[in-house]
C-alpha cells in the first residue's frame, strides 16, 4: 500500500488531507521565540489574527523539523509494510530537507524493502496545494506511484501563481523566496510589470500563465 504525505508549508489543512487520502507534516514556525506546530498547537488557522499580526510588525520565522522528528512521522508506515510518497514543499527552501534525508536513509537500512518517493512542488503555499491537490486526484483514482511521478516530472514546472498587494513593505522579504526557488513560477507583492522590472528580464508570451497544465481551472478547496 501507497501512504501519501504532504506538509503544512503547503497551505494543507486537516480536512483536505483527510478528503485526499494525505497524512500531514506539521511544519513549525516561531513567534517572539515560541515554536507554534500548525495543527498540533491549534485546530484551526486563524487568517485574520496571522495576517493582523503581521502588519502590526511582528514577523514570524521558519523552523526546521529535525532527523527524529520525521523518523517518528515515517517510521509507523514502513513498520506497517507500507511505501511512503511525500509532496513537499521546495526543497530549496529549507534545511530540512537535509534531515529528512538523513532519516530516511536510516528506516531504509532498517527496512530495506520498503520504498520512499518524494515530489518537490518546486513551491509553497497555494502553488503547493494546488500540485499536491492534483496527485491526490490521481491517488483516488487507483493511478499507480509510477504513473504520479512521471506526471510530475512534466507538469509541475507548468503551476504559477501571481499575488498582488497594494503595500509593498514586504517586498524585501520575498528576495530570499525568488533566489529559493529560481524559476519564473513565483511573484508577489507586486505587479506582474513591476515583477519582470525588478528581476531584471523581459516577459515572452505565453509566459506566466496561472496553472497551466492540468492545474488550469482548478477551484480553490472548500
Amino acid at each position: 500500500m501507497l501512504v501519501l504525505f504532504s506538509d503544512t508549508d503547503t497551505d494543507m489543512t486537516p480536512e483536505i488531507a483527510k478528503e485526499y487520502g494525505y497524512r500531514l507534516i506539521s511544519m513549525p514556525y516561531s513567534v517572539d521565540g515560541r515554536n507554534i506546530y500548525p495543527y498540533v498547537d491549534f485546530e484551526k488557522f486563524d487568517c485574520h489574527e496571522f495576517y493582523e499580526m503581521l502588519r502590526a510588525g511582528t514577523i514570524p520565522n521558519t523552523s526546521a523539523l529535525n532527523e527524529e522528528e520525521y523518523i517518528n512521522y515515517f517510521k509507523p508506515v514502513f513498520e506497517a509494510g507500507d511505501d511512503i510518497l511525500y509532496v513537499h514543499f521546495s526543497r530549496q527552501m529549507s534545511g530540512t530537507f537535509a534531515a529528512m534525508d538523513r532519516a530516511v536513509a536510516r528506516l531504509k537500512a532498517e527496512y530495506p524493502e520498503r520504498s520512499f518517493y518524494a515530489i518537490d512542488t518546486r513551491g509553497i503555499s497555494i502553488l503547493s496545494l494546488n500540485v499536491a491537490l492534483e496527485i491526490g486526484d490521481m491517488y483516488k483514482a487507483g493511478k499507480s506511484v509510477e504513473e504520479m511521478l512521471k506526471w510530475a516530472e512534466t507538469e509541475v514546472d507548468k503551476f504559477a501563481v501571481y499575488y498582488f498587494a497594494d503595500d509593498l513593505r514586504f517586498l524585501p522579504l520575498l528576495r530570499p523566496l525568488r533566489q529559493s526557488f529560481g524559476s519564473r513560477r513565483n511573484y508577489g507583492n507586486t505587479s506582474r510589470h513591476q515583477a519582470d522590472h525588478l528581476y531584471g528580464r523581459e516577459r515572452q508570451d505565453g509566459e506566466h500563465r496561472q496553472g497551466e497544465g492540468q492545474s488550469q481551472g482548478r477551484r480553490p478547496p472548500r
